[in-house]
C-alpha cells in the first residue's frame, strides 16, 4: 500500500496541471465605436462589428441612456443620434447582449458659438437681372453666372448682358463670357449664363441657356462649345472634366467622357419627360461608388416629380412616397 501513494500523487499532479493549462474559449466579438461629427443637436457615430453573427439589435446609449436602437446587417454602418442638446457633452457607446463598445465622447456644438458677419452685394442696374448658380472654389475665388445688365458709359442701358461675377477675395468682377450664338456658326455673344460646375481653378464649366457651354481656366475663358445634340442645359455636376454630367428640360441628362470629338457627348435615356433641375452627387466609401441623383418636375405646372439615380447600367426612379410638392433643388453627404 506504502508503494502505491507516490503513483497516487503523481496522478493527482499530472490531473492538477491537465486542469490548470486547459485553453479557455476567447471571445473575439467586438463592437467599437468612432465619433465622425457634430452639430449643435446630432452626432454622426460610425458603429464598426467584428466577428459578430449579424443581423444584431445593436443600442446606442448616449449618457447611458438609449438614444438608437437598429438591427445591424453589416459590418460597419454610419448611425445618426439626433434630438441633443446643444453645448453638450455626450458619452456614447453601443450594447449588443454581453457586448460592448468603449465609450466614447463628443460635445455638440452651441448655437450661439457661430458668428456671422453678412454682407450683401447687389448686380444689376436695368431690366431683370438675376444670379442663376454659383460655385465657390474657395473663400478668395468664387463665381456667380447668370444675366446682369448695366449701363453703358454714356449711361445708357446696355442690351448686352454680363453673365458672371468673379470674387478675388477683395472686390467682385463683372465678366462677358462670350458663348456661340447659334450652335454651328461663328458669331458670338455674352448669353446669359444658366450653370456653373468647378473641378478646380483651372477647370470651370459654365453652361448658357441652351447647349452652349464655355471654359475657364484661373479668370480666363479657353473654350467654348456646343453639345451635339439639342438640349436646354440646367444644371452641370461631374468628378472630373472626364466624367461630366449635364441635366435639362423635358428628361434630358448628357454624359461627356473627356472625349474632343462629338462622341465624347452622349445622350442618356432618363425615363421621365419633366424638366430636371438638378443633379448632385457623392462618393459612397461603403460601395466604392459614386452615387449620382437628379430631381425633375414641371414648377408652376403641376406638383409631379421624379426623383432619378444615375448609375453606370442607367437611370432609375427612386419612390417619392410622401412627397407631395415639386422639387427644385437636390444636395446630399
Amino acid at each position: 500500500m506504502k508503494n502505491l501513494l507516490p503513483a497516487i500523487f503523481i496522478l493527482l499532479a499530472i490531473l492538477g496541471f491537465s486542469c490548470d493549462t486547459a485553453e479557455t474559449p476567447v471571445d473575439d466579438r467586438k463592437l467599437s465605436l468612432t465619433v465622425e461629427d457634430v452639430s449643435c443637436v446630432e452626432a454622426w457615430i460610425k458603429l464598426k462589428a467584428e466577428n459578430l453573427a449579424l443581423p444584431a439589435m445593436v443600442n446606442i446609449a448616449a449618457n447611458s441612456t438609449q438614444a438608437k436602437q437598429i438591427i445591424l446587417t453589416k459590418n460597419d454602418t454610419l448611425l445618426i443620434i439626433d434630438s441633443l442638446q446643444s453645448s453638450t457633452t455626450y458619452s456614447f457607446q453601443a450594447v449588443t447582449g454581453e457586448i460592448q463598445s468603449q465609450m466614447v465622447s463628443a460635445r455638440t456644438m452651441d448655437t450661439t458659438s457661430h458668428d456671422f458677419t453678412w454682407q450683401t452685394f447687389e448686380f444689376g442696374e436695368h431690366s431683370s437681372s438675376n444670379l442663376r448658380d454659383i460655385a465657390i472654389i474657395d473663400e478668395n475665388n468664387i463665381w456667380a453666372v447668370g444675366e446682369i445688365y448695366m449701363k453703358d458709359s454714356l449711361g445708357q442701358p446696355d442690351p448686352h448682358a454680363y453673365n458672371a461675377v468673379h470674387w478675388d477675395g477683395l472686390s467682385w468682377e463683372l465678366k462677358k463670357l462670350l458663348f456661340y450664338t447659334i450652335c454651328g456658326q461663328t458669331s458670338l455673344s455674352s448669353y446669359p449664363a444658366k450653370a456653373i460646375h468647378a473641378f478646380n481653378e483651372n477647370d470651370i464649366w459654365i453652361a448658357g441657356g441652351g447647349r452652349q457651354l464655355a471654359r475657364i481656366s484661373g479668370t480666363v475663358q479657353m473654350d467654348k462649345s456646343c453639345l451635339p445634340f439639342s438640349m436646354s442645359i440646367n444644371k452641370l455636376w461631374g468628378t472630373s472634366s472626364n466624367n461630366l454630367y449635364a441635366v435639362g428640360n423635358e428628361g434630358t441628362i448628357a454624359h461627356y467622357n473627356g472625349s474632343p470629338s462629338a462622341v465624347g457627348w452622349q445622350k442618356i435615356e432618363s425615363g421621365t419627360n419633366l424638366d430636371i433641375y438638378d443633379i448632385w452627387g457623392d462618393y459612397n466609401e461603403q460601395t466604392g461608388e459614386y452615387e449620382i441623383l437628379a430631381v425633375a418636375a414641371k414648377l408652376l405646372h403641376s406638383a409631379d416629380r421624379d426623383i432619378l439615380k444615375i448609375a453606370k447600367n442607367g437611370v432609375e426612379k427612386i419612390d417619392e412616397t410622401g412627397i407631395d410638392w415639386s422639387l427644385r433643388g437636390i444636395w446630399f453627404k
